[in-house]
């Protein structure tokens, strides 16, 4: 019953790698939408993810794959930094 649901949800841009975007970190839920659309820096990304997030957070990143090469390396990070990385491929 989402009308009896707790806690607060807020959306707004966060630049990667600034400290002060992470007002609030950890954080039990993050989301990200189509985030590595123009991905320049994968390592920084994926550190920016980590620094979001505590030993409990859960993270949904959606995204299509248009850069091999980095979407690679953004994906080996994320599985340097978190316990579990988990791929669903939608066709």
């Amino acid at each position: 019953d989402l009308s009896r649901s707790e806690g607060t949800a807020e959306a707004k841009v966060l630049r990667w790698g600034v400290k002060s975007d992470y007002e609030g970190a950890p954080f039990d839920v993050v989301f990200g939408a189509d985030v590595v659309a123009s991905l320049y820096d994968p390592i920084a990304l994926a550190n920016t993810f980590s620094d979001l997030c505590g030993p409990k957070s859960l993270v949904y990143l959606s995204y299509k794959g248009r850069l091999d090469e980095p979407h690679l390396l953004f994906e080996a990070e994320l599985k340097r930094l978190f316990r579990v990385v988990e791929r669903i491929v939608h066709s």
